[in-house]
């Protein structure tokens, strides 16, 4: 088991970068991570090129993501790819295929 908020706090240094702050000025939204080995669940609320990261689930969510902690950490780590993550079925989402790609550039 891996806590997921140093992941989320890594998300959370990458919209310090001016570029890529721009790119999600626009993208508020919020993405709910079920993480289904350690029964929590935590909201990433973006808004204005800030990200929040909130314990709990958010009222309804536009991107909803269930895995386990220790994929979610392989993803940002760069060691496990998002796509093959998803094909294998260790990372359900259900949300706006536009959302999921963007988001794709923080993972």
């Amino acid at each position: 088991m891996t806590d997921p908020v140093p992941y989320f706090e890594k998300i959370k240094q990458k919209l310090a970068d001016e570029n890529l702050k721009k790119e999600f000025l626009n993208f508020n939204r919020d993405v709910l991570f079920d993480f289904t080995d350690i029964g929590k669940q935590y909201t990433l609320r973006f808004a204005n090129g800030n990200v929040e990261i909130i314990a709990g689930k958010f009222v309804k969510p536009q991107v909803e993501i269930t895995t386990t902690t220790e994929v979610i950490a392989g993803i940002i780590d760069k060691k496990t790819n998002p796509v093959v993550a998803y094909v294998s079925r260790k990372i359900k989402v259900k949300g706006e295929m536009q959302d999921l790609l963007k988001l794709q550039k923080l993972m």
